[in-house]
């Protein structure tokens, strides 16, 4: 019996340290793996685009319907165990030749690089049909444009001159088809004069110039008043408090109404120099970032109300 006991002992102190051998040789081999599985690019207003990825190149191809942005943030997917960088979900700025670099487990790294195909078409001119344009009145090439993006920070238009100047101008409106802009020099600086001017768009990262000086500019019988911010550095107001806005061609002018993003403020009246007017901000304002005047105004020559409305490039921020 004893016998028995004592082997039964020995075989169990054997099977014990058989199973800590097995333990202690068992061991995890470190991931070799630099995959990028899939890689997304979220777009606002549609689905995500997708990147082809050919070994260690990220293609994107970027639809034309949108302009290209200065960044993006990337979901992208990976081996397992392994990491990326820069991360996925990290703002990055879009370029040609940025890289990822995928670092597995066991050390071994890969480095990706993105390759940015832009698929916008060119802005292009449908009609150079000969336009006769007033300084008071809008430039309108509504119709007579394709391919244009309409985002007032990606689109500018610049009328040409015959010495090859380029003047820009305020916009009033961007379509896919077409541009409303204020014909005046954004830069206060520049003096449009009359005279038959080529017309240069850019949108996004593509331009266009007309083949033709088709845009004439006529002698004005008089110069419409309007307020426009022409950047860089913001215009602020507080709710409750009045501000001044400067206006141009206000001397001949006098301010009657004020919009801002069509909303009617009290007018208090035109600064003593003529060069701007004075209106109160209402205490439940819209706080932020405001582009869009309307000045309306009694002009002294025309002997009638008239309007003037453009956006800004720079803003009236509105605070507390």
């Amino acid at each position: 019996m004893k016998r028995n006991i004592y082997i039964k002992g020995i075989g169990a102190l054997l099977m014990s340290l058989c199973l800590f051998a097995c333990k202690k040789e068992t061991r995890e081999i470190p991931y070799p793996f630099t995959q990028i599985k899939s890689f997304t690019v979220p777009v606002a207003g549609s689905d995500s685009l997708g990147i082809a990825i050919d070994n260690s190149t990220l293609t994107l191809y970027w639809p034309g319907t949108s302009a290209l942005p200065d960044s993006i943030t990337p979901v992208i997917k990976i081996s397992d165990k392994a990491t990326i960088t820069p991360a996925s979900g990290k703002k990055v700025a879009l370029k040609d030749g940025l890289t990822y670099t995928v670092k597995a487990q066991d050390g071994t790294t890969v480095t990706y690089t993105l390759n940015v195909i832009n698929n916008q078409a060119p802005p292009q001119f449908t009609s150079e049909q000969e336009l006769e344009v007033y300084p008071y009145i809008e430039l309108n090439l509504n119709g007579m444009m394709n391919y244009i993006i309409p985002d007032f920070d990606r689109t500018k238009v610049y009328l040409v001159d015959a010495a090859g100047k380029e003047i820009q101008l305020p916009l009033m409106n961007v379509s896919r088809i077409g541009i409303t802009a204020y014909p005046d020099a954004a830069d206060a600086s520049v003096t449009l004069t009359p005279g038959k001017y080529k017309v240069k768009v850019i949108s996004g990262d593509k331009k266009v110039t007309s083949q033709t000086a088709f845009v004439n500019i006529m002698e004005p019988f008089f110069k419409g008043a309007y307020i426009f911010n022409p950047g860089p550095a913001a215009w602020t107001g507080k709710r409750g408090t009045t501000i001044t806005l400067p206006i141009r061609s206000c001397p001949e002018n006098t301010p009657t109404r004020v919009m801002i993003d069509g909303r009617e403020l009290e007018v208090v009246g035109p600064t003593a120099d003529g060069t701007g007017v004075q209106v109160k901000i209402p205490a439940d304002f819209e706080l932020g970032n405001h582009y869009i005047f309307e000045l309306r105004s009694f002009n002294a020559t025309f002997e009638d109300e008239i309007a003037g409305y453009v956006r800004s490039f720079a803003p009236l921020t509105i605070t507390d």
